[in-house]
Formats: C-alpha cells, sequence, structure tokens
C-alpha cells in the first residue's frame, strides 16, 4: 500500500511540474521575452536620437553617435548604434 502511494505521489508530483512548465512556457520563453524587451528598449533610444538629430534648421551629423549634437544622450546609445 505504502509503495502504491509513493508512485501516485511521486507521478502527481512530476505531472504537476510537467503542467507549470507548459503553462510558464520554461526558460527558453523567459529569454525570449527578455530579448524582445531589450530589442523594444533599443528601438525607442534610437527613435528618441533620430527625433533629436532631425529637428528642422539643424544640420545633419556626420555620424549617428555624434554627441554633440543631442548632449542627453543616454551612455547605452553607443552600444546600441554599434
Amino acid at each position: 500500500m505504502n509503495k502504491l502511494l509513493l508512485i501516485c505521489m511521486s507521478v502527481l508530483v512530476g505531472g504537476a511540474i510537467i503542467g507549470g512548465l507548459v503553462v510558464v512556457g520554461g526558460p527558453q520563453h523567459a529569454r525570449l521575452a527578455q530579448q524582445d524587451s531589450q530589442r523594444l528598449s533599443d528601438l525607442r533610444t534610437l527613435h528618441t536620437h533620430l527625433m533629436c538629430l532631425g529637428h528642422p534648421g539643424k544640420p545633419l551629423p556626420q555620424a549617428l553617435a555624434d554627441d554633440s549634437f543631442c548632449p542627453g544622450m543616454r551612455p547605452g546609445l553607443r552600444d546600441v548604434l554599434t
């Protein structure tokens, strides 16, 4: 009787773990979501920088990373541009 109970509990716990991974998506899903949020952040940073560069009456810089045009440029923008 104890062996049967142990087997049933093991199957139940294993099923709960597998079911939880199916519902949540697992570690691969979390990595993909994190990469998507990083890409979205990079696109927003580029958008802000390009809007700063594209003001009417301002000449365009020689390079996108020229920070004299947009003094409030985020430190991480140089990484996004390269």
